[in-house]
């Protein structure tokens, strides 16, 4: 057999990691997905065949026993961790109860009163998808103290979360839709449309918010596992904000607009790329990387980066392809790049893995993992 035309090149190995298309549903990636009829709630079925549906507006005598089996279809269904699967109903349950009636006991009927408490694990389920169950919990660990979680604080952080996180979306849509040249310049205050650009605080703590989330844990959770079996110990982080893998790697992190102090200052897309180099290049005034050295490192991980470049731009395809080239420079022969992204690689830059495209950027793709369930 011929030999892979990217061996030619000494080949550097490509993995991609993509997430679950129906990540990018729970973040409103199309109207066709966001505007889907919900298919209706129900347990799974008895060993007789019969199966179980719940009322929403019941008396209080059947109320607790109907929100059991709603949470518990979002346990079986919608929780991602385990603290959220081995949650009692019952506790649960009594604390949505006591919550709604604190406020509605004297205002509403009992079936109204059921009504919202229903709502509320509505709601509930709406979190789950999104991958917010650490942060409802307000737990950064798996092996944090569960117990000690005061349930009423969970659902006032249930209330105030979604407009919280819909506020941070914006802000993060915003910044890759104006691109990061817009952001420093709002910063020096000559952006003309400024009210509709974040601030680099404002972007990059919107983007940091990302960690506490579960698809970004299981992502960087694949992510690390692949590089470890690559053996890679020094790893380059591309548009990272909060360098996310300092603590497992050695990691050089760049990004245009940084939300750690570890991360330096560049923009990868114009740093110069110098043979030679045994590290990173800064400028001794603004402490901005000048140059990266090239077959340099073990692996390179870009992570969320190629869908923030500015669609404005009518290149923003070529900017795409061009950041994978350049990773890959950056790259020793054998070392891995991986991606992380929430669409198809191939179709992001056009280019379908049988593509010349990625002998030519001296690339060979490995394997696609997934990672949501």
């Amino acid at each position: 057999r011929k030999p892979h035309p990217a061996r030619r090149y000494g080949a550097f190995a490509l993995v991609v990691t993509v997430y679950a298309s129906w990540v990018a549903e729970r973040t409103g990636a199309t109207a066709s997905t966001r505007n889907r009829a919900r298919p209706a709630l129900r347990l799974p079925s008895t060993p007789q065949g019969a199966r179980h549906l719940w009322k929403n507006k019941v008396p209080k005598a059947e109320r607790l026993d109907s929100l059991k089996m709603h949470f518990q279809r979002l346990q079986s269904k919608m929780a991602q961790t385990q603290t959220w699967k081995n949650m009692k109903p019952e506790a649960f349950c009594a604390a949505v109860e006591q919550h709604i009636e604190t406020e509605f006991l004297e205002k509403e009927t009992e079936e109204q009163i059921s009504g919202r408490c229903h709502k509320v694990l509505r709601k509930l389920g709406r979190a789950m998808r999104l991958g917010w169950e650490w942060e409802l919990l307000d737990l950064e660990q798996a092996s944090s103290n569960v117990s000690q979680v005061e349930l009423r604080h969970v659902l006032q952080r249930l209330q105030s979360l979604g407009p919280q996180k819909q506020a941070e979306y914006r802000r993060i849509k915003a910044g890759d839709r104006h691109g990061p040249a817009s952001i420093m310049r709002r910063e020096l205050g000559t952006a003309s449309d400024e009210d509709f650009i974040p601030s680099p605080e404002e972007y990059s703590t919107a983007v940091a918010s990302q960690a506490m989330t579960v698809w970004h844990r299981q992502a960087m959770a694949l992510a690390q596992q692949v590089l470890k079996d690559a053996k890679v110990e020094h790893l380059l982080d591309i548009g990272t904000s909060f360098n996310p893998l300092r603590h497992v790697f050695q990691v050089t992190a760049i990004d245009v607009v940084p939300g750690d102090d570890t991360v330096l200052v560049a923009d990868f897309l114009e740093v110069e790329l110098l043979d030679g180099l045994k590290q990173v290049q800064l400028d001794a005034d603004s402490q901005r990387v000048t140059a990266v050295p090239t077959e340099h490192f073990d692996g390179a991980l870009l992570s969320m980066v190629l869908r923030a470049l500015s669609r404005s731009s009518a290149s923003y395809k070529w900017q795409r392809r061009e950041m994978l080239r350049r990773a890959a420079r950056c790259v020793r022969p054998g070392g891995v790049v991986v991606v992380i992204e929430r669409s198809p690689l191939g179709v992001m830059v056009s280019a379908p893995f049988q593509d010349q495209f990625w002998s030519l950027a001296r690339l060979r793709w490995r394997k696609t993992l997934r990672s949501m369930r």
